[in-house]
């Protein structure tokens, strides 16, 4: 079974896919919270758990959330 791409809508100028998930969505589910796992925050935005864990990602790349690796898991949080 096809697993469903992480986009609502086809932008008609530039022909690129509009995120149904937007970076405000994943930084407030961390800031209601003092650290959060990716599947926590997955399950806060109501997205899959590769979706999160790449948001995350490239939200840390450009400064706006930390990680650190605790067990098995990443913990994220805002930066400051």
């Amino acid at each position: 079974m096809d697993e469903p791409m992480p986009y609502d809508e086809r932008d008609e100028s530039s022909g690129q896919f509009t995120p149904e998930f937007t970076d405000g969505d994943f930084l407030a589910a961390l800031s209601d919270r003092d650290g959060a796992t990716t599947t926590e925050v997955a399950d806060a935005v109501g997205c899959k758990y590769r979706t999160a864990h790449a948001r995350l990602t490239k939200l840390e790349g450009r400064g706006e959330v930390n990680s650190r690796k605790v067990g098995n898991s990443f913990l994220w949080t805002v930066s400051e």
